[in-house]
């Protein structure tokens, strides 16, 4: 649950005891409390409580709404690059899935317009720099920066069901990265793992159902053929949801 407070309707006990509760309090008079308190946050006094309330909720909206699409998109028929898009406006930067030899699977379609990645998507293609030494557990950012393009990059490690690793990278050109950009990168890699498990489910029946034609062409008899008998898947956004608050304050 959230809750937004005047200084003056909370004691220090309150705060201290708040559970997982996500709490928002008006004015600084426990402020010194803040480096020992998690999911408490303090705004200065001049800031009304309606004011706050009209701020969380549209963070709160804007993050649901987007959450909301990502589910809807892992679920249908929609290719990946409709959710890439999609996401533009909760990070305000491209992202790009490619596998982890770095050939590039789907980008976001603006990608298209921005000279500095021409060469890497003509070549379709991620400079080996990109890959990792160490092998990181699956859903933990990772930071690099893009020989190609000189920017600092985000990336995401995940696998579909048969153990085959991706990335899903999220490229800083547009604007500076936020300190939440991380956590909502890792929630956006859940959905498009959905995805591609789906890619490899589909590439698989492909291949099972080629492979099956291909046996009774050879093996059936020839009358059967010729009468035509063939066969044929809230926490982490809190901390998101706070960012996106600050900088509604101009942290």
């Amino acid at each position: 649950k959230g809750y937004i407070v005047h200084e003056t309707d909370i004691s220090e006990t309150d705060l201290l005891e708040h559970g997982d509760n996500l709490v928002l309090v008006v004015g600084e008079r426990f402020v010194s409390l803040s480096k020992r308190l998690f999911g408490v946050c303090f705004f200065p006094s001049e800031n009304s409580a309606e004011m706050l309330f009209n701020i969380v909720q549209r963070v709160f909206d804007t993050y649901d709404a987007w959450d909301e699409r990502m589910q809807r998109m892992a679920l249908s028929e929609r290719t990946m690059r409709t959710l890439l898009d999609s996401s533009y406006r909760i990070f305000h930067n491209p992202i790009l899935v490619c596998t982890s030899a770095g050939f590039i699977i789907d980008y976001s379609t603006m990608m298209d317009t921005m000279p500095e990645f021409q060469d890497m998507l003509q070549h379709n293609q991620i400079l080996a720099a990109v890959k990792s030494e160490i092998s990181s557990p699956s859903g933990e950012v990772q930071k690099y920066e893009d020989p190609q393009t000189q920017k600092n990059n985000l990336f995401v490690e995940i696998y579909d069901k048969n153990h085959n690793a991706y990335r899903v990278i999220l490229a800083e050109s547009s604007r500076k990265f936020r300190h939440y950009d991380e956590y909502l990168l890792v929630h956006l890699s859940k959905y498009i793992q959905q995805m591609l498990e789906k890619y490899t489910v589909l590439q698989s029946d492909l291949s099972y159902t080629l492979d099956r034609l291909l046996s009774n062409i050879l093996f059936q008899p020839a009358d059967k053929l010729r009468h035509g008998h063939t066969v044929f898947d809230m926490g982490l956004l809190h901390i998101c949801y706070l960012n996106r608050i600050f900088d509604c304050f101009g942290r």
